[in-house]
């Protein structure tokens, strides 16, 4: 049988049999076939979408308070995918090229060091598990290699999160000033020296932040432990 001869048969059977579920399924797909198709497309991750397709394969309608929530949600779901296509498209407007590999070495040094401090009782080890580069009021972390952002470092300023850095492109988010950006590329190129030099300023380690209680150590702006393992001692 060709695809002529199916056609023909189908609708045949419509106009022989007008109460059918077939019959009235045609007919609701004439008057709502862009819904029907919206709510096709989207079944397989929306539970309500999947359940107005299985009524309607089943009784060949929906009810009218079906078809009002069902394009109220299809609005919704075509503007946020609009928002977020702008939103992408502005970020990558505004996308800078920065290497951000001197930072990523140090944090991928000191992760998992273990530290060892007092917690005013007793002497404790913990590892290091989420490290950071401080810089003034800069914070730079490394993304979890579990996350959708695996690779990527990200960026505080003044404890509010400015954007990323992945694929060798920082993505800014909430406006940070011409200032801040070029403070950053000016990290980014020497981390370890502009580091130090918090560390000297603040006299807390610019990598893990604890106090720096030796003279040796405020001189150099990092602890022992960080130091070690950066190849600074």
């Amino acid at each position: 049988m060709n695809i002529d001869t199916a056609i023909f048969m189908q609708n045949e059977k419509i106009r022989r049999f007008p109460n059918s579920i077939e019959a009235k399924k045609a007919k609701f797909y004439d008057d709502n076939g862009y819904l029907i198709n919206k709510l096709m497309d989207i079944k397989h991750w929306n539970t309500f979408a999947a359940s107005l397709i299985e009524q309607y394969n089943s009784k060949g309608t929906l009810s009218e308070g079906q078809i009002f929530s069902a394009s109220a949600m299809i609005m919704k779901i075509d503007n946020n995918a609009e928002e977020r296509a702008a939103k992408s498209a502005e970020q990558k407007k505004n996308m800078i090229s920065i290497d951000i590999s001197k930072i990523l070495a140090i944090l991928d040094k000191t992760e998992g060091l273990e530290r060892r401090y007092s917690n005013g009782r007793e002497f404790v080890t913990k590892k290091v598990q989420f490290p950071k580069v401080r810089v003034g009021d800069l914070v730079f972390s490394k993304a979890s290699d579990s996350s959708k952002n695996a690779g990527a470092v990200y960026i505080k300023y003044q404890k509010e999160y400015i954007g990323k850095v992945l694929g060798g492109y920082y993505l800014p988010v909430n406006s940070p000033c011409d200032e801040v950006i070029s403070e950053i590329k000016k990290i980014c190129k020497d981390p370890l020296d502009s580091a130090i030099a918090y560390g000297k300023r603040t006299g807390n380690c610019a990598v893990c932040s604890r106090d720096l209680t030796r003279h040796d150590s405020i001189d150099r702006g990092i602890g022992p432990i960080c130091a070690e393992r950066l190849g600074i001692l």
